[in-house]
């Protein structure tokens, strides 16, 4: 019995002084630094792995390096269409071929309308081609304007594969030809672009500064801008490391530029009308804005209100100044 409560004691001996060490471990930084080494030891492989693949795919998925990739999620080109119709608002339609810098083929109609004093030039959107634009080739001509609609590469009967870079090579060419072959002058040209046809229409008018005027329906601020809006995993990414051209449309307004109409749906879901916003007050010289109550990013065409419809049908014609049609002009 003696030898069976000694060792009792004993083992609670023990129990004590353990439990005093591990209450004084806090104070004591050689333990501190011996576990330290211990789970640097046991981690150090993993966390270098982790950290080469994270790194890795950063580089991989930065815009800089993976434009091509972003480019495909960007353009949704439609190869299919009624390419057959033959007019518009009783204006007969005309196929036009021409080719831009890199020798791609593109493809346009131009509906020349008798009465118009002016030709506007679309550069539509993302998705689709332009015969998925007819509504609003026909709000345009009942404005009282000429059509001249085309393709981006990759789209409808044009050729190549779109592009940001490419795009704004067609929207060049585009207007060199609206120009130099089918004879409008400079002053008599209004850019129409439609969601990230204004970022297009904007490096345009930065390349080919004789315009009549400028209309932006549905348009962003900026690539980056928008691509931190709307893509969670582009959100790491600075603006810095996005493409040389940024499409930085409200660098563009703020400078000098014709008369300038910006039209949004409040309803937008794709492209919030705080960006038409934005654009507004950064923008200098002429500038008016029309926010459609009722209209989405792709149903403006058919939501268009009076305010719309007035301030379309004097930068159609030969007058800009809509700003006793519209409140909100500069």
């Amino acid at each position: 019995m003696e030898n069976a409560g000694s060792s009792e004691k004993l083992t609670a001996q023990n129990a004590l002084s353990k439990s005093l060490l591990y209450l004084i471990a806090a104070f004591r930084p050689s333990l501190w630094k011996k576990a330290g080494q211990e789970i640097l030891a046991l981690s150090r492989p993993k966390a270098g792995q982790a950290l080469s693949k994270a790194g890795l795919y950063y580089i991989l998925f930065c815009p800089l390096v993976a434009m091509p990739f972003y480019n495909t999620c960007i353009f949704h080109p439609f190869v299919c269409g009624d390419f057959d119709l033959k007019e518009i608002a009783s204006i007969k339609k005309e196929d036009c071929f021409f080719k831009n810098s890199d020798n791609i083929a593109l493809h346009a109609w131009y509906f020349r309308n008798p009465k118009a004093a002016r030709t506007v030039l679309l550069s539509h959107g993302n998705a689709g081609n332009l015969t998925h634009r007819k509504e609003l080739i026909k709000v345009l001509l009942e404005s009282g304007a000429s059509v001249f609609a085309y393709d981006y590469q990759g789209f409808g009967l044009s050729k190549g594969s779109p592009s940001v870079e490419a795009c704004i090579k067609d929207a060049i060419a585009a207007y060199d030809y609206l120009h130099r072959d089918l004879k409008v002058p400079g002053n008599q040209i209004v850019l129409y672009g439609e969601s990230i046809g204004t970022a297009f229409s904007c490096q345009l008018a930065k390349a080919r500064p004789e315009l009549a005027a400028i209309i932006l329906q549905s348009g962003f601020q900026s690539l980056p801008q928008i691509a931190h809006e709307k893509v969670a995993l582009v959100k790491i990414y600075p603006k810095e490391s996005f493409p040389c051209n940024k499409l930085d449309t409200l660098e563009y307004v703020k400078g000098k530029h014709p008369p300038l109409l910006i039209i949004h749906g409040e309803k937008d879901s794709t492209i919030s009308s705080h960006n038409a916003d934005e654009l507004y007050k950064a923008a200098g010289g002429e500038t008016y804005l029309v926010k459609l109550p009722d209209a989405d990013h792709n149903n403006v065409p058919l939501k268009l209100n009076y305010a719309a419809l007035s301030a379309l049908s004097r930068f159609c014609r030969t007058e800009s100044k809509v700003g006793e049609l519209n409140p909100q002009s500069k």
